[in-house]
């Protein structure tokens, strides 16, 4: 019994990272949505791997992370000169989310010291605050604060509420070295609409640096 702890003792390796990332939107409502950019966030978090056989690893965890975006709207109407009219120039969101990744990795031993993992697999994510959001409206002065997770209403300009919760696939690469220190390289690709109103996904790219027992 003993023995099967300690075999299991070390399968199981545990571990925390941190880093950064650049997120931004993809899709987006076709005549209504252009000019995304990405915005510069930060990650900490927790890690957990499971060897399994054959070079084969399972890896989770729970990580705190923020990202956000910016995009533009076309208006829906058309203007004096009966084109369409950017509604709003600068929509600005950024929020505090608990992410929950698992991924399923294979361990290709480059030297005794050195092994890189490339990974696959699925993330769940839950905002938990909308941070410092700004929206710009075309013919009004000044920014308008937003939570973006509330509805944005002002004069006759309206913003649907984005949804809190995202699902979706991510790819990854590390490289671990000196036994216990690992470098990641991780995309996420959103698969739901967190916004109904302009079909817009999350995506975002992240580095980070951790440390595994």
């Amino acid at each position: 019994m003993l023995c099967c702890h300690n075999i299991m003792a070390q399968d199981l390796k545990m571990g925390f990272h941190v880093g950064g990332n650049l997120s931004g939107y993809t899709g987006g409502k076709q005549y209504t949505i252009y000019d995304k950019s990405g915005k510069v966030g930060y990650e900490v978090g927790a890690d957990i791997q499971y060897l399994l056989k054959n070079k084969f690893s399972l890896a989770s965890g729970i990580n705190l992370l923020q990202t956000g975006g910016k995009f533009s709207v076309m208006s829906g109407y058309a203007g004096s000169t009966g084109g369409s009219q950017t509604e709003f120039p600068a929509v600005n969101t950024k929020s505090l989310s608990l992410e929950i990744p698992l991924k399923l990795g294979y361990d290709i031993l480059l030297s005794d010291n050195f092994v890189l993992t490339p990974a696959v697999g699925l993330y769940g994510r839950y905002a938990l605050v909308s941070l410092k959001d700004k929206v710009s409206i075309t013919g009004d002065k000044g920014n308008h604060d937003w939570d973006c997770y509330k509805d944005f209403n002002k004069d006759m300009h309206h913003i649907d509420a984005m949804k809190k919760f995202e699902y979706g696939v991510v790819l990854g690469v590390g490289a671990k070295f000196a036994n216990h220190y690992v470098l990641s390289l991780n995309y996420h690709r959103g698969l739901n609409s967190v916004s109904s109103q302009y079909d817009l996904k999350k995506s975002d790219v992240s580095c980070s640096i951790g440390y595994i027992w």
